[in-house]
């Protein structure tokens, strides 16, 4: 407890969450200056540690982390993401009301896919009718409400390239060239006009509006700028917004000029008649626009959104384990190519070669931890239906719009009803009194606040709780293995004990064979010495 104590205190409040999905949720919002230490089980009470090895329990064999001190301790939290034990528990959570899916093969989650982007429609509407049922739940899942996310955006994708070919394939004159439908039709009326892809395209448009609001409204601004990928999705609808809104003012335009002619204008046809200037500039063909026409603007403003929208693929890029690191390293790539123009192929080269050498040794810990952003930003409750289905309000909705007015008009009554007992009260008093009264009062609310936020376990205590259980959990653990060792140790005592008992006797066995032996060698050479000393007297005497 003294040792996670002085742990805490060198940490102090840059600790914020202890089990994984909090921590994660952390992490990914780009704090990294926490210094965490984490083994394969719990992490270090050791203040003093900085960077340890990570073990990876592919290969059996420890892999120890590159580069100095510093570029270790910022990797720390990246790994803690990437850790078997972390990716278990989102994998857990990105499968809720799916366990059975998260075993089945690639086949059966592509045909699962399939089934969801066809019945997509059908899925959203039993959803605004029932969402809180079984398929509501299933719908509410951060799997499901990827792949509906996803098959929406995909077909945003598609009707902008269904928009792109219609256009060109109606492109039929060239630019110093007219054409209309009836005599006394205005050119650009007929240019100005929706398609129904466009039509399309602006309801996709609007509920991806809608979505962003309402992530801004939960997340709030501040966390909603932190994060480039809603910068970008701001920008592309900005851009959308500002390219139909010119279309349409351009529109209108033609429309008044179209409302003239048909007013002011006997003839069958427009060659030989006379119309005002700003009226006569909507029948010229596309060479004599001016520059800063809203049309211009607006086709313009539509292809950089296009392009931004394509773009935005690279979002879903790491939830696939072959494009997630690809990503990765050439977008850190990329930003130093754009540095070396000059030498742009050998640049390119050398980086690519020096990032597959640097991230090799990390390519699963940082695939993982993308991995984990992205789903992050579908475990959150709400904004289940995608874009367009999110504009029709559910019955949910509506449930909750009237609580929310019930409960402020409860407060409201109760403040009203508060004050008016405070008037009587204060109208039977004197103006001194009254002051004193409610000086009084005030400290009297002030204290009951500051007991209720007292009262209230805050943040940093649940974490002390956590971390005190967790230690004292872990404490157990070792205690059981340290009580399993000592049993092992006194088996392995008797076992040495007996040895040596049974090599003692041995040894001593082996001695009194031995004393034999040579009691034995003794007396066969002593005979022997006795026939050889008879043989030389009887040698002399002859």
């Amino acid at each position: 407890y003294r040792c996670l104590v002085d742990h805490v205190g060198k940490v102090k409040l840059g600790l914020r969450v202890v089990w994984v999905l909090p921590l994660v949720q952390h992490l990914s919002r780009g704090v990294r200056s926490t210094q965490y230490t984490m083994s394969t089980k719990v992490p270090s009470c050791n203040p003093g540690i900085r960077a340890r090895q990570f073990q990876e329990k592919g290969g059996g064999r420890e892999k120890p982390l590159r580069g100095d001190t510093m570029c270790q301790c910022s990797r720390m939290p990246q790994q803690f993401v990437a850790h078997p034990n972390c990716q278990q528990q989102l994998l857990t959570m990105w499968y809720e009301n799916l366990s059975g899916l998260r075993q089945q093969s690639i086949a059966v989650k592509f045909l699962a896919v399939f089934g969801v982007s066809l019945g997509l429609p059908f899925l959203a509407i039993a959803y605004w009718i029932a969402p809180c049922s079984k398929l509501g739940r299933t719908l509410r899942s951060p799997f499901m409400k990827f792949v509906a996310h996803a098959v929406s955006f995909t077909i945003f994708l598609g009707l902008l390239v269904v928009n792109a070919s219609d256009r060109f394939e109606g492109v039929k004159t060239l630019p110093n060239e007219t054409f209309t439908d009836y005599p006394k039709q205005i050119f650009r009326v007929k240019t100005t006009q929706f398609s129904w892809t466009e039509m399309l395209i602006m309801k996709w448009v609007l509920g991806m509006i809608w979505s962003e609001c309402k992530e801004i409204w939960e997340e709030g601004p501040r966390e909603y700028v932190l994060h480039l990928w809603n910068l970008l999705d701001f920008g592309m609808l900005s851009i959308f917004v500002a390219s139909f809104t010119a279309r349409f003012m351009a529109f209108l335009k033609a429309s008044e000029a179209q409302l003239y002619v048909d007013q002011h204008v006997q003839d069958d046809t427009l060659h030989n008649v006379s119309l005002p200037p700003e009226v006569a500039y909507f029948t010229y063909a596309r060479d004599k626009w001016w520059p800063s026409d809203p049309q211009i603007i607006s086709e313009g403003l539509y292809a950089i959104a296009v392009v931004l929208s394509f773009s935005r693929i690279a979002y879903i890029l790491p939830a696939n384990e072959s494009f997630g690191p690809l990503q990765i390293s050439l977008g850190r790539t990329v930003k130093d190519i754009f540095k070396f123009m000059v030498i742009f192929i050998m640049v390119f080269v050398a980086f690519m070669i020096g990032m597959f050498n640097l991230y090799s040794y990390y390519r699963d810990v940082e695939w993982k931890f993308a991995r984990a952003k992205l789903w992050l930003s579908y475990f959150d409750e709400g904004r289940t239906l995608p874009a367009p289905f999110n504009l029709v309000p559910s019955p949910k909705s509506f449930y909750y719009l009237i609580m929310r007015i019930k409960m402020c008009l409860i407060k409201l009554c109760k403040s009203k009803a508060k004050s008016c007992e405070n008037d009587l009260e204060m109208g039977m008093l004197n103006s001194k009194f009254r002051k004193t009264r409610y000086q009084a009062g005030m400290r009297n609310s002030e204290s009951l606040t500051a007991n209720n936020t007292y009262s209230k376990p805050t943040r940093y205590q649940k974490i002390m709780k956590r971390l005190i259980k967790r230690y004292v959990l872990k404490a157990q653990v070792d205690r059981e293995n340290d009580e399993v060792n000592e049993g092992e140790l006194k088996e392995i005592k008797q076992d040495i004990s007996s040895l040596r008992y049974e090599l003692l006797e041995e040894k001593s066995q082996a001695t009194g064979e031995l004393a034999d032996l040579i009691q034995q060698l003794s007396e066969k050479f002593g005979k022997n010495l006795n026939k050889d000393h008879l043989r030389v007297n009887k040698g002399k005497d002859i």
